[in-house]
C-alpha cells in the first residue's frame, strides 16, 4: 500500500488494488497502519471477475494454463478441509493458483475486512450499478469520504480490455455452483439483492 502523508493541507489519499483484497493478513495490517481509514469496496459478478483477472494474467504472459483447469483445481482445494494449509500457504502470494476463484468469495473476504473496518467505515458498491449510473454511485462514494459532490464528465475509464471473449461454459458452470452459497451470504450481509444473484 502507498498512502503518502500530506502535512500542510487536509487531503484524502487512497489506493485502489485487488492485490491485497484476498490476502489473509491484509485487513489487520491495513488497520494497524491506518486505523481510521474508510474503505470503498467495488464488487462485480464474481464469475466475470475471475475470468477478467485470468485474461489479464494471460495477456501479460504470466498465465499459461487453461482457465477451466485452473478453476477446477482451485474449487477443489477451496472445498476440501484437508487442503486448508495448502490454501493458506498459496494465498500468501498475489499470483497464486487460487487467486481467480478466491477473490470472488466476497462474503468471506468482506467479513474479514469488516472485523477491522466495521459499520459505516466500509461502503460497498456494485460495479454493474456503477457503470449503469456512475454519477449517483460517485456521489455515494464522495459522501462516504466526507467530500463535496464532483462531476465525472471528464473522468476516463481506467481499463478497457477491448476483448469480449465469453467465459468458457464449463468454467462458468463450476463457478456458479461454487459461488452460490457465498452469493447468498453476501446478499444477507449487505441486506440487499445483487444483480448477479
Amino acid at each position: 500500500m502507498n498512502f503518502p502523508f500530506v502535512w500542510r493541507a487536509r487531503r484524502i489519499c487512497g489506493d485502489a488494488s485487488v492485490e491485497y483484497w484476498s490476502h489473509p493478513g491484509a485487513p489487520a495490517a491495513a488497520s494497524d497502519v491506518l486505523p481510521d481509514a474508510k474503505l470503498i469496496v467495488m464488487l462485480r459478478d464474481p464469475v466475470e471477475r475471475a475470468w477478467s483477472d485470468y485474461r489479464m494474467f494471460r495477456r501479460s504472459g504470466m498465465e499459461k494454463e487453461d482457465f477451466t483447469a485452473v478453476v477446477e483445481r482451485a474449487v477443489r482445494w477451496l472445498s476440501e478441509d484437508d487442503a486448508r494449509c495448502l490454501c493458506a500457504s498459496a494465498l500468501q502470494n498475489s499470483f497464486n493458483p487460487l487467486r481467480y476463484v478466491r477473490c470472488g468469495m466476497y462474503a468471506d473476504l468482506l467479513e474479514g475486512w469488516q472485523q477491522h473496518f466495521a459499520g459505516s467505515r466500509t461502503l460497498v458498491l456494485v460495479s454493474e450499478e456503477f457503470f449503469a449510473a456512475p454519477e449517483a454511485q460517485v456521489r455515494r462514494a464522495w459522501a462516504h469520504l466526507g467530500l463535496p459532490p464532483s462531476s465525472l464528465q471528464h473522468a476516463p475509464r481506467a481499463r478497457i480490455s477491448g476483448d469480449e471473449e465469453p467465459v468458457p461454459l464449463r468454467a462458468r458452470e463450476i463457478l456458479e455452483k461454487f459461488y452460490e452459497p457465498t452469493k447468498k451470504r453476501l446478499a444477507e450481509l449487505l441486506g440487499r439483492a445483487l444483480p448477479w444473484s
